[in-house]
């Protein structure tokens, strides 16, 4: 991130955040996993965690810890496989900030959306108590859209910079 003090503007360079959309958004081919792409010859987990807020049937909000396994999937023809999830269905996505000391009191998601965290920390209560803080990598599922919903706020004394993916379904 590169400040520029006399317009006091932001600019970030986030060239993972194409691959985000690349993978929520698009289309893949999930690939055998054998050879020198075999997912045991990988040093790295091919679990992916995010984050949920859900409503109950009572309309109280609660967060879950989810696991996502990973295989080896080709993306686009000519570029080598990545380990990704099975693929879903998203309607849109936008780019958000929001500046130290932002706040929205109860309300509900809007739409069943993950929210991936670049920059900036962000507190959320759900409604059945719990509080907690999401900062940069975490990947959030809202899709409290029922019910009394959560409150969140920026926490850090940075802006907060997030991609917003509005998903179809089953997220």
């Amino acid at each position: 991130m590169a400040k520029n003090s006399e317009s006091k503007r932001q600019v970030h360079n986030f060239p993972t955040v194409l691959g985000v959309l690349v993978l929520a958004l698009g289309g893949g081919r999930v690939l055998p996993n054998e050879g020198a792409l075999d997912a045991s010859t990988c040093p790295r987990d091919t679990i992916i965690s995010y984050v949920r807020i859900y409503s109950d049937a009572e309309g109280e909000s609660h967060f879950e810890d989810v696991d996502v396994s990973l295989d080896l999937v080709e993306v686009a023809p000519g570029i080598s496989p990545l380990f990704a999830s099975s693929f879903s269905q998203a309607s849109r996505y936008a780019f958000l900030r929001a500046e130290p000391g932002w706040r929205e009191s109860w309300h509900p998601a809007p739409e069943k959306q993950f929210l991936v965290y670049l920059a900036g920390v962000t507190e959320f209560r759900v409604s059945d108590g719990e509080i907690r803080r999401l900062g940069p990598g975490t990947i959030l599922l809202a899709e409290d859209t029922v019910g009394e919903g959560h409150i969140s706020q920026v926490v850090s004394g940075e802006d907060v910079v997030a991609v917003l993916i509005q998903v179809d379904g089953g997220g």
